[in-house]
């Protein structure tokens, strides 16, 4: 339940790294049972804000106020204790361990015998927070099985588990469909009526008009403002973020070529896709729609030889050519960006050279 009173201040918040200014005297109030979200451009702040916030870098000057009290928070453990959570855009959840084990990692309850986890009521216990927010996920399935929402709604979990009465959720919905971006809203506004504050950060502006109640705006470090939603229009906000006018940003232009350099024909793979045909020309953006399963993803992979195909036909440049593996789509001028970047993009224990 909304109240307007705050339950968290950061006030005066400065943060400096070599050669930038990151935060430059940032007040940002946030009422208790709101949906609070916070917007700006890439490097306005937005992230260095919410560090400070859950531990994870000290500010260089400034005071944190929370429940009306002085509080330093300098860790992200001492953050968990105050009841302050993050879920953050790349999920922090183990992939090989089931949804059960990360939802009371580190906190497992203890057996009988020293050393020993009481497998039973660690599963009773996850199984009934997800029973609560209405997920229908069972405890012991792996998280490597799970969409990405369920993969998010299981952070929400945790987080509650955790007793967390303030959640900062950093672009939660950008790998989200429309379907599962408003199943998600259901929940967070579940949490609101049960008095949860939840920090909400978006690059969509149209998703903040949708779920929130107040806004704060961030631009160069500084803050612009916050304002109720209800007293602005998305205009406003993206002025607030920007300084100056959007005007047509993106206006849409025709392809510059009618040169054919993908067609896909009768491509068929299993039940999944059958008889796919698509045509692509040189400089265009061509989208690919449809509901969750309905095959987006995998005639993606399809064509860029991740998974095999039973049948069909690949041409690229008027030739016809066999797509066998991801290094042949990489031998032919294709890339690939996949959905789950930090699991299938990336090698995370290589560096940023060895992964280019």
């Amino acid at each position: 339940m909304y109240n307007e009173s705050p339950i968290l201040v950061m006030k005066n918040i400065y943060k400096r790294f070599p050669g930038v200014q990151a935060l430059d005297n940032v007040t940002m109030e946030v009422n208790k049972g709101e949906i609070h979200a916070l917007v700006g451009e890439n490097g306005a702040g937005k992230s260095t804000l919410m560090k400070i916030l859950t531990g994870a870098i000290p500010s260089d000057n400034g005071t944190i106020y929370l429940r009306g009290k002085v509080t330093e928070i300098d860790s992200p453990r001492r953050a968990q204790a105050l009841g302050i959570s993050i879920i953050h855009q790349e999920l922090a959840l183990i992939t090989y361990l089931d949804v059960g084990q990360n939802i009371y990692l580190g906190r497992e309850p203890k057996g009988v015998f020293p050393g020993f986890i009481n497998w039973p009521t660690l599963y009773a216990d996850a199984r009934r927070q997800l029973l609560n927010l209405n997920i229908s996920v069972d405890p012991k399935t792996s998280v490597a099985n799970l969409s990405i929402a369920q993969r998010q709604m299981v952070e929400i979990v945790k987080a509650l588990s955790l007793n967390a009465d303030i959640i900062v959720m950093d672009e939660p919905t950008s790998a989200l469909s429309e379907r599962e971006t408003e199943r998600f809203f259901s929940l967070m506004r579940s949490l609101k009526k049960n008095g949860i504050t939840i920090i909400f950060i978006s690059h969509r502006l149209e998703e903040i008009f949708d779920i929130a109640d107040r806004v704060t705006v961030l631009r160069d470090g500084k803050c612009i403002g916050t304002v109720p939603i209800s007293e602005v229009d998305i205009e406003q906000v993206a002025y607030m973020m920007v300084g100056h006018e959007l005007g047509d940003m993106y206006p849409k232009k025709r392809a510059p070529s009618k040169e054919m350099i993908l067609q896909v024909k009768g491509l068929s793979r299993g039940k999944d896709l059958q008889n796919i045909n698509l045509d692509l020309y040189k400089g265009e953006i061509l989208g690919l729609a449809g509901l969750m399963g309905a095959g987006r993803t995998l005639l993606a992979r399809a064509i860029f030889g991740i998974d095999p195909i039973d049948d069909g036909e690949i041409w690229i440049d008027d030739q016809k050519v066999k797509i066998d593996s991801p290094k042949k789509a990489i031998s032919l001028g294709m890339g690939f960006v996949p959905e789950e970047r930090m699991d299938q993009g990336l090698f995370l224990g290589m560096s940023v050279r060895q992964n280019i």
